[in-house]
């Protein structure tokens, strides 16, 4: 899987903020803390996107957490 600069970027701060972690690799990330003072909170969203549909970030449904795959567990 290819991803541009500043989905690697946006992915390396989302596993950064990352907290806790369950059996299935996925860990939840508070959002806000993850994206970076350069990228509109629009932009962000969209490489969001991007990531989920790359199977590598998943909604919580809300606009303050998500998950973020950091490989299998364990």
């Amino acid at each position: 899987m290819t991803l541009t600069a500043l989905e690697t970027t946006i992915l390396t701060a989302l596993r950064n903020e990352a907290e806790g972690m369950n059996n299935d690799g996925w860990v939840s990330v508070y959002l806000d803390n993850a994206r970076p003072d350069d990228v509109s909170a629009h932009h962000f969203a969209a490489i969001l996107g991007n990531l989920k549909q790359k199977g590598l970030y998943r909604s919580q449904g809300d606009d303050f957490f998500g998950l973020v795959f950091i490989g299998e567990a364990a």
